[in-house]
């Protein structure tokens, strides 16, 4: 649930981004007799998706067919988002992608079993776009990229035998570059009834592209190929064309598909906080929360694996967010703007962007140690302690990582409390030895 904090905003929302198109492709390998991918584009949900079978057309055509019948419920969703862009409402759309693929994953499978002596099974890689908030769920190794000013950053993590040896640490990064295993899946929809799906949120700005692929075109192009073909300011036909060129060039060995998604480069309408220079779009506010001591070491799938569970939290100048000995809000980092912290001492702090406050919220059920309030219009991510439990219920890996973050943090902070105390006893023995020295012997 959205926190409760005076005069604050908990339901931020994102100035609305504008979708310019969609465009894709689908091509046959060259090594193949059928195209067994599957491209599904629907606009006006909007839903994308691309689909890699295996045994036929039949598992990406299935695939695809469940999700498209999931339309109507999403755009449902979407609206949620798009009037209360809150964790309760992300976290939703999140959980609806996820059984949309168990249903899906159920129907393949059951192909499967339609079908004896032919083994079939399909990736699934989809994305819906609400707000500036995209989207993404993800089984198998078809990726999703998001290319912005100029850099290609992949989004996704293959669901491939070499994948997880690399995420044990089983092997190294040059043994998984060599491993033949980069291409035996590791799970996949109709493999088994069982299925883990990758779910993933980002915030996209004016000009940005989202690219859905199956593994045609990363096995025939690097990624910086990839990059080179999507030239900045380029109309996205134009950048698709040039991808087909280079994968036909290097031989097309497989099935080709992608969607790529462009979003409007056109000025968004001023953001809530009415900055005067630029708005929420063109801030990367992503990347001063990221340099807090919890996020700092996730790599960037692992980062958007977070991101539904945090609230965009708008306080305006004057506006209190939580008070000394009321319930504590939960962690958060400014990415915007400044707070006056408040202790019971007497103490007064203002911290800044990339400055945190609550530490002590994610691990305790008790109450405030500060008050906060805003200088001036700000910006805070926040992480309330009931949705750092669910994350570490339902991501444990990533859980653990942020919890054994969060302990080392502590940990310095009790040293460093410890070390006070034991400068004040000090200094406090001290003043009692000299004040016995100075008193005169038979006096009281």
């Amino acid at each position: 649930m959205a926190p409760a904090v005076s005069g604050v905003s908990a339901t931020a929302r994102h100035s609305e981004l504008r979708l310019e198109s969609a465009v894709y492709r689908s091509i046959r390998g060259s090594k193949r007799d059928t195209n067994e991918d599957g491209v599904l584009c629907l606009s006006q949900v909007p839903l994308f998706a691309v689909a890699d079978g295996t045994g036929g057309r039949e598992p990406a055509r299935v695939a695809l067919t469940a999700l498209e019948r999931e339309r109507t419920t999403l755009a449902e969703k979407n609206a949620r988002v798009r009037d209360d862009a809150s964790t309760t409402s992300r976290l939703a759309l999140g959980r609806f992608l996820e059984a949309a693929f168990a249903r899906a994953n159920g129907e393949v499978f059951e192909a499967a079993r339609r079908i004896p002596g032919r083994r079939i099974a399909t990736t699934l890689c989809a994305a819906t776009v609400v707000g500036s908030h995209a989207f993404v769920a993800h089984v198998g190794d078809s990726r999703a990229y998001l290319w912005r000013e100029g850099r290609l950053r992949r989004l996704t993590n293959d669901h491939t035998l070499a994948a997880r040896q690399l995420d044990r640490g089983a092997i190294g990064p040059d043994a998984y570059a060599a491993s033949p295993l980069r291409f035996s899946l590791a799970q996949a929809l109709g493999m088994s009834r069982a299925l883990e799906v990758d779910l993933l949120e980002l915030h996209l700005f004016p000009g940005d592209h989202l690219l859905l692929t199956t593994d045609g075109l990363t096995r025939a192009l690097s990624e910086e190929v990839i990059a080179a073909c999507l030239a900045e300011g380029e109309a996205p036909d134009a950048s698709a064309e040039r991808l087909i060129a280079a994968v036909n060039k290097a031989g097309a060995p497989d099935d080709t598909s992608f969607i790529l998604i462009a979003t409007a480069s056109d000025p968004p309408t001023r953001a809530p906080l009415q900055e005067p220079a630029r708005s929420l779009h063109r801030v990367d506010l992503d990347a001063t929360v990221r340099t807090s001591f919890l996020f700092a070491d996730l790599v960037d799938s692992e980062w958007h694996q977070i991101q539904p569970y945090l609230e965009l939290v708008e306080s305006p100048a004057g506006a209190t967010l939580c008070l000394a000995g009321q319930a504590a809000p939960g962690f958060g980092v400014v990415v915007q703007g400044s707070l006056e912290v408040q202790y019971p001492s007497g103490e007064v702090l203002t911290i800044g962007p990339g400055g945190h406050f609550g530490t002590l919220a994610l691990g305790s059920t008790g109450t405030s140690h500060e008050s906060l309030s805003s200088i001036e219009p700000s910006r805070v991510y926040l992480l309330s302690r009931p949705r750092f439990l669910e994350l570490v219920r339902l991501k444990p890996i990533l859980g653990s990582r942020l919890t054994l973050n969060l302990l080392e943090t502590l940990g310095q902070d009790l040293a460093l409390v410890t070390a006070r105390l034991g400068q004040v006893v000090d200094a406090a023995n001290g003043k009692v030895r000299r004040s016995l020295k100075e008193v005169p012997p038979g006096t009281t």
